[in-house]
């Protein structure tokens, strides 16, 4: 999360998609912790 605790994320996430629903651009709010492993690579 870029904000210090789940609530305040998620009260930032309810507030964006207010304004893009506003503004009528679709969109989907996710509210998660940043990965801080990085990226793997695996054989498939």
């Amino acid at each position: 999360m870029l904000s210090k605790n789940k609530v305040t994320a998620e009260e930032v996430g309810k507030i964006m998609k207010e304004v893009y629903e506003i503004i009528g651009i679709e969109n989907f709010v996710y509210v998660t912790t940043i990965n801080k492993k990085g990226v793997e690579v695996s054989d498939s």
